[in-house]
């Protein structure tokens, strides 16, 4: 089974991923205005899951 915590990494790298082809297919401006209120927000949200499942794992020990 997979962990949160690597869930949360490779959730991050494909949002990551998917930002530089926006920004590789339609130049860096459209790549921008298209993808970054969101990317923001899932970076925070998948970086706070990433927290949590560290604070759970080290809680369970």
């Amino acid at each position: 089974m997979i962990s949160q915590t690597e869930e949360a990494e490779s959730g991050a790298g494909f949002f990551a991923f998917f930002e530089l082809y926006l920004k590789h297919k339609y130049g860096c401006f459209a790549g921008k205005s298209l993808f970054y209120p969101y990317s923001k927000k899932l970076r925070t949200g998948i970086f706070s899951m990433k927290i949590k499942a560290e604070q759970g794992a080290k809680n369970t020990w």
